[in-house]
């Protein structure tokens, strides 16, 4: 009888120790647990008691094995021991026991454990008929970053929630989101070839999170003179240059930008050939952006060709009139204000002749054009002057038959003189 309490000792004991060794319970999700909720707290045994006097009740047992006479008191002894083990092994919360999965929300009356998942808000809704209480909430093994529990987020499902039936509380483990903008504008349009222009770049993070890893890009159809960071300069030091066909890209890494930061970068650019560049910027990071309409901002500047710095004068001999000749030469002269830039000319010109052209002219030259001589029953009926600037104000003498003006820089003038031919 003493071998058959020792192995019964043994083997309780050995069964207390697999229900209180932990089990390894394999995934990535987080544990929120609940138990029901009791109204009035009463005074109880804790299983941990409860097992240790299940023990001394069995060591009572065993050594009254010797007393022949004990044994309805040996055997009353032994099942009263292995019922308060039992009743202590129920009421200890084992950690980390491998469960089922659970359901997603509180649906056991008697209380359990629900998944918790990344990148969702998960809502945990008490179908289980009774008032639960949140007893836990595990996500160290995951990624969770908006979960509070402390209880000030009202509705979040934190320890000693009291959660009524079909009501429900959440764990919120939204991926962060950084809302990115940037904008861009050039300082200067159109421009002319050869000239520089600055183009400014602004990045906002509109929040709420943190941007992490933030780069801004731009395709720039220009060559890069200088970067310059208003905002934060030192961002600006982490620009790389690759140069392509046209131009430049260039990406800037501005590292991790906090809810409001804005940072201003400035552009110098040194404009190439003539026509319409368009350049796109956008900004990028590593955190969710709920909206990717405002990371991107495209700026067009219209390069035109250098304005010229001379003028170009241009007579034209013309006749009119019923058998007028076409071949008469008509005697002309042109003088200017400086004779280094446009010496005295004596000439003569028909209907026929091509125009004569005077090129490379300064700015603020006085010209005049003059026909002198007029053959007769050719009469100089009209002066006709043109300008390529159309507020300019030419104005002849046809009496004298000669017209007088002075150069705009880049100007271009077109004068026709008109004879009419009277048959004798």
């Amino acid at each position: 009888m003493h071998h058959a309490y020792q192995k019964i000792f043994h083997l309780f004991f050995a069964f207390l120790l697999l229900l209180t060794s932990p089990q390894v319970f394999a995934g990535t999700t987080g544990t929120v647990s609940y138990a029901p909720f009791a109204a009035a707290n009463i005074p109880t045994l804790s299983g941990m008691m409860l097992i240790i006097l299940s023990l001394l009740l069995m060591l009572v047992a065993f050594r009254s094995a010797k007393n022949k006479n004990s044994g309805v008191n040996k055997l009353f002894i032994s099942l009263l021991g292995v019922s308060i083990l039992a009743l202590g092994s129920g009421s200890v919360q084992l950690a980390n026991t491998l469960v089922a999965a659970p359901a997603p929300e509180l649906s056991n009356p008697n209380g359990g454990d629900a998944d918790i998942f990344e990148n969702r808000l998960n809502t945990y809704v008490n179908t289980s008929g009774l008032t639960q209480q949140i007893t836990g909430v595990d996500v160290s093994g995951i990624q969770c970053d908006n979960y509070v529990g402390d209880g000030s987020n009202s509705g979040e499902c934190a320890t000693g929630l009291v959660v009524n039936s079909g009501v429900s509380c959440t764990v919120d483990c939204t991926a962060p989101e950084a809302d990115l903008s940037i904008t861009k504008i050039d300082s200067a349009d159109p421009i002319q070839t050869g000239d520089s222009v600055t183009y400014t770049l602004t990045v906002n993070n509109i929040g709420p999170g943190i941007a992490e890893n933030v780069v801004v890009t731009d395709e720039l159809r220009f060559t890069l003179a200088s970067t310059n960071g208003v905002g934060n300069s030192v961002f600006v030091n982490n620009c790389t240059i690759v140069p392509v066909s046209g131009g430049e890209d260039i990406s800037c890494d501005l590292g991790n930008l906090t809810e409001g930061q804005e940072v201003i970068i400035e552009m110098q650019v040194i404009s190439g050939n003539a026509g319409t560049i368009t350049n796109t910027v956008e900004v990028s990071s590593d955190t969710v952006d709920p909206d990717q309409s405002n990371n991107t901002a495209t700026q067009t500047t219209v390069v035109n060709a250098p304005a010229p710095t001379t003028s170009t004068v241009t007579v034209i001999k013309n006749v009119i009139g019923d058998d007028a000749d076409p071949n008469l030469a008509f005697n002309f002269v042109t003088n200017s204000t400086s004779s280094a830039a446009l010496p005295v000319e004596f000439y003569t010109m028909s209907a026929n002749d091509s125009p004569r052209v005077y090129t490379g002219l300064p700015e603020g030259l006085g010209v005049r054009l003059r026909e002198q001589n007029v053959p007769e029953n050719y009469a100089l009926t009209d002066i006709n002057c043109v300008s390529s600037f159309p507020d300019s104000t030419l104005t002849p003498d046809l009496a004298q038959g000669e017209i007088t003006f002075f150069l705009v820089a880049g100007e271009n003038i077109t004068c026709t003189f008109t004879n009419t031919y009277t048959a004798p």
